[in-house]
């Protein structure tokens, strides 16, 4: 079931946009944390993996990016935005 689901959301993703950012992760680093039964439940990596194979099939991208300095809180109301 996790798997078609992680296909089917991969196909959407690349219908709908030309290029996908995705947080570069540690998921190595992850997997030795105390949240190592998490990401392996989650199959993140998995994810990743199909995600990209199905952009490179559809000629679309997939960027990771590094997650520092990506958000920030908001001055003006106090809630987390994207950083410009």
């Amino acid at each position: 079931m996790r798997r078609d689901h992680a296909f089917k959301l991969a196909n959407d993703l690349v219908q709908r946009f030309d290029v996908i950012y995705v947080e570069a992760l540690n998921l190595k680093g992850l997997a030795r944390s105390r949240l190592a039964r998490d990401v392996h439940d989650q199959g993140w990596g998995a994810f990743l993996t199909i995600l990209s194979d199905k952009a490179a099939e559809a000629g679309r991208s997939v960027i990771a990016l590094d997650a520092r300095k990506t958000s920030q809180w908001c001055s003006g109301c106090g809630g987390w935005s994207p950083s410009r």
